[in-house]
């Protein structure tokens, strides 16, 4: 077992699973040239460097599959299941602005096409769930572009019987092959594996005394953000194969920085990126957005003097206390303005009713 002390805090444990009588395993993973978490496992070897008849090919497997004519629009937003909670979350239907660019999608996709939407599960809050999929299926029908019906559309691509439209959750992003009649993939948000999962299965093994840094957690992250994209784009029609090229495909994605491109181009080579031609800004309700905006610059900035005084905690009451923006905060704004200053500023994070720095949680190793 070893204790976690950082963010959620929580006792990790492990057990093997795996009979140790099996002297040989086969993984078949597409991903595994862009999966890191793959390389924490010191006993798993990559074919390509360790068995002879697969070196002598020489070129990575992942460049015999070519993406030519795959198109990838980026809107850079954060795609995380709680930023795009935000949106969704939304009271009247003209703020929920991630619903209203995914019509916006659908509105240009020719009637002959099929198009799969992935969203998240429902999060379940104090005031109630909130189902992504219900509130995109109910402004898809308000738009008038399709009618839904249990995550299908009642009208189908023209000249097929497939739907034009099918919505499905992560986590039926991997090992399907019903939808690879579908051109078009919207992903409407990517799922981001919690940090301290990630703190658990990637320690050492042999040695779970060995720690974890704040930016190696988070570089594990992406690659499984980046995993996770790479299937969900494998259930439509690219993973069909013509000679060595995949079948040409349009790919929608929210993700706020360059470092996906970077991560998924070694897997998706020949295919084009391209920005997300957005139609909508965020409508507030009033003016607490742009509230929202200032007061978690100002936030960013008094936790940059608190550690410069070498201060590593402070409390959420001592914040609004400190910065002028906040006295006047809701109690749900002020808890979004707080998300958004950590989002800004990467040095602290959430603890309890207030905030600790990184380097509290994850001394710097001599």
């Amino acid at each position: 077992m070893k204790v976690s002390n950082f963010a959620d805090k929580g006792v990790l444990g492990f057990q093997v699973t795996v009979p140790s009588i099996l002297t040989n395993i086969i993984i078949l993973d597409a991903s595994n040239p862009i999966r890191d978490l793959i390389r924490y496992d010191r006993s798993v070897f990559d074919a390509e460097e360790h068995l002879p008849k697969v070196k002598a090919i020489g070129v990575p497997l992942a460049s015999l599959k070519r993406y030519e004519g795959t198109a990838i629009y980026q809107m850079k937003a954060g795609g995380g299941k709680y930023s795009v909670l935000k949106s969704f979350k939304q009271i009247h239907s003209h703020q929920r602005r991630i619903c209203k660019e995914v019509i916006a999608v659908l509105t240009r996709i020719p009637k002959e096409e099929s198009t799969l939407i992935i969203a998240f599960k429902p999060v379940y809050e104090q005031t109630g769930p909130v189902s992504f999929v219900k509130i995109l299926e109910a402004d898809i029908n308000a738009s008038g572009v399709v009618t839904m019906k249990n995550q299908d559309s009642l009208e189908l691509a023209d000249g097929t019987d497939r739907p034009r439209v099918s919505i499905i959750t992560w986590g039926l992003h991997k090992g399907t092959n019903k939808y690879k009649h579908c051109k078009n993939l919207i992903l409407a948000g990517i799922i981001h594996r919690d940090m301290l999962d990630l703190f658990g299965v990637s320690l050492d093994k042999g040695d779970i005394s060995k720690e974890q840094t704040w930016q190696r957690l988070k570089d594990l992250q992406l690659s499984e953000v980046a995993h996770d994209c790479f299937q969900a784009i494998g259930r439509i029609r690219c993973r069909t194969v013509i000679n060595g090229n995949a079948l040409p495909v349009n790919v929608w994605l929210i993700h706020a920085s360059n470092n996906l491109r970077e991560k998924l181009d070694p897997v998706l080579q020949g295919a084009v990126w391209k920005k997300w031609d957005t139609k909508y800004d965020e409508i507030p309700e009033g003016k607490e957005p742009g509230k929202i905006k200032w007061a978690a610059q100002a936030i960013s900035r008094y936790l940059d003097v608190l550690s410069a005084r070498g201060m590593t905690r402070v409390s959420s009451k001592a914040i609004r206390k400190a910065v002028g923006e906040c006295e006047k905060l809701k109690p749900d704004t002020f808890t979004a303005t707080v998300a958004k200053a950590l989002e800004a500023n990467g040095r602290w994070l959430r603890e309890g009713q207030g905030l600790v720095s990184v380097e509290e949680v994850f001394p710097a190793t001599p």
